[in-house]
C-alpha cells in the first residue's frame, strides 16, 4: 500500500494538480449563464473555452482517506493556456514543494519562498480533448487506470471564477484465494482515497485566510462560508443537460426537482456501498465503496456555490466487464457510461413539517388510531402536566 500511495501522489499531481502563470489575465469575464443562454450547440470544445480554458486555476489540493481524515495537501495552480490561432490548449501543472495552505499568500506574492515543479500535462484540439467530456458546467475526466492499477474519476463543476475538482480513486482488489502479484485481473475496485481541490482564477488560492482578506466579488464563490443543512432541502428547478454513450447530448427543463431526483437531500440513501462527505462551503461527494464485475455505479458532486444556485454532476461508470468464456474478468476499455449536469436555481424555501397540535408530537399513533385510554396514558398525562415548559 505504501508503494501504491507514493507513487499515486506523483501521479496524481501530474494528472490533477494545477500551475500558475503569471501571463494570464486574472480579469476573466464569465457572462454565461448556464439557465438564461443556450449552451453553444452542445460543441464540447466551445464549452471547454468558456468555463475553464484559458485561465490558471489556483487551489489546494487536498487528500482524504474514506474515514474523512486529510493525508496530503498541495498547493498548485493548472493553467490552460490557448495558443494564438486558437485551434489548441496546453495544460500544464505548477506544484509547490514543501508549502502549507498557510503558506498561500506568501508563495502568490514572492514566487520565490518554495521550490516549484512544472509539469506539461496534454495538448486538447476541438479533435482531440482526450479523456475529457464537458457537459454545461460539468467537466469529467477519465475514468483513467493508472500505471499503479489504481482507477481514477474526476468531476469538476464550474461556476463564476471558482470550480470545484473531486478525483475519486479505487484500488485493485483480489479476493482471499487470489495472489495480487498474479496475472489474475482483480474482482473488483475500492476506494481508498478522495482528493478535492477548490480552485480559483483570483491572485490567492481560495483559503479561509485569503477568502477572509480579500472576499470574492458578487456572484463568485465563497469557498469557505458555513452553509447551513437545510439548504440542501431548498425547493430548486433549472436545467439538466445529459450525455450517454449511445445517444450523445440532449437537455431537458426541470420546472421542479422531484424528491425521488433530489440524491443530494439524503446522499447515502440507507446503501452499504454508497461512500459520501460533506464539506465547508457547500460541497458534497458520493462514490461507490466498491465497483465489482459488471457494475456501473455512479459517482457524483454537487456544489451550492452561492446561496440560490444548486450544481450537480454525476457520472455512471464500470471497471471490469463480465468474465469471459475463459472465466476471466477483463478491464473495461470504456469506463464511462454516463454524464448527467443539473444547474438548479432557488425556486423556493425548504419545506418543514409543521405540528400543528401538541397531541400529533406526543402521541402520533394515537392520532391516527384512536384507541382506549388506560392508566398508563393517565399516568403519562398527569406527569406531563406536572412539567413547567
Amino acid at each position: 500500500m505504501f508503494f501504491v500511495s507514493t507513487s499515486l501522489l506523483i501521479l496524481t499531481i501530474i494528472l490533477s494538480v494545477q500551475c500558475f502563470s503569471p501571463s494570464l489575465s486574472l480579469n476573466r469575464v464569465y457572462s454565461y449563464s448556464p439557465l438564461s443562454q443556450t449552451p453553444p450547440q452542445n460543441n464540447e470544445w466551445n464549452l471547454f473555452k468558456l468555463h475553464h480554458a484559458p485561465g490558471s486555476w489556483k487551489g489546494v489540493w487536498t487528500s482524504y482517506n474514506i474515514d474523512g481524515d486529510v493525508i496530503d495537501e498541495t498547493i498548485a495552480s493548472i493553467d490552460y493556456a490557448l495558443d494564438a490561432s486558437d485551434d489548441s490548449i496546453q495544460q500544464t501543472h505548477l506544484i509547490t514543494v514543501g508549502a502549507s495552505r498557510a503558506d498561500c499568500q506568501t508563495w502568490m506574492r514572492t514566487k520565490t519562498s518554495f521550490e516549484t515543479k512544472s509539469f506539461p500535462v496534454a495538448t486538447y484540439t476541438e479533435q482531440n480533448l482526450r479523456k475529457l467530456r464537458l457537459v454545461s458546467v460539468s467537466m469529467v475526466n477519465g475514468p483513467t487506470f493508472l500505471r499503479t492499477g489504481v482507477l481514477s474519476t474526476e468531476l469538476v463543476l464550474s461556476h463564476g471564477d471558482g470550480r470545484v475538482r473531486a478525483i475519486f480513486q479505487h484500488a485493485p482488489s483480489w479476493g482471499d484465494d487470489v495472489r495480487p502479484l498474479s496475472n489474475t485481473p482483480p474482482n473488483s475496485f475500492e476506494l481508498f482515497r478522495v482528493i478535492v481541490s477548490r480552485e480559483a482564477i483570483r491572485a490567492s488560492p481560495p483559503t479561509v485566510e485569503t477568502e477572509a482578506k480579500d472576499p470574492p466579488s458578487e456572484g463568485n464563490a465563497a469557498f469557505f462560508r458555513p452553509v447551513p443543512p437545510l439548504f440542501w432541502h431548498k425547493m430548486w428547478g433549472g436545467k439538466s443537460c445529459t450525455w450517454d454513450i449511445d445517444n450523445g447530448h440532449k437537455s431537458d427543463l426541470i420546472p421542479q426537482l422531484q424528491e425521488v431526483d433530489a440524491w443530494h437531500e439524503n446522499p447515502r440513501r440507507n446503501d452499504g456501498n454508497i461512500w459520501s462527505m460533506r464539506l465547508l462551503g457547500g460541497i458534497l461527494l458520493q462514490s461507490p465503496r466498491n465497483i465489482g464485475v459488471g457494475e456501473q455505479p455512479t459517482s457524483r458532486l454537487a456544489w451550492i456555490p452561492v446561496d440560490d444556485v444548486l450544481l450537480r454532476v454525476e457520472a455512471t461508470i464500470s471497471a471490469l466487464c463480465e468474465p469471459n468464456q475463459g472465466g476471466t474478468s477483463m478491464l473495461n476499455k470504456t469506463p464511462l457510461h454516463r454524464i448527467k449536469c443539473d444547474v438548479f436555481e432557488e425556486i423556493g424555501e425548504a419545506k418543514m413539517q409543521v405540528i400543528e397540535n401538541e397531541e400529533e408530537f406526543i402521541r402520533p399513533n394515537e392520532a391516527s388510531s384512536p384507541s382506549k385510554k388506560n392508566d398508563s396514558d393517565d399516568s403519562f398525562d398527569n406527569l406531563r402536566s406536572s412539567l413547567t415548559f
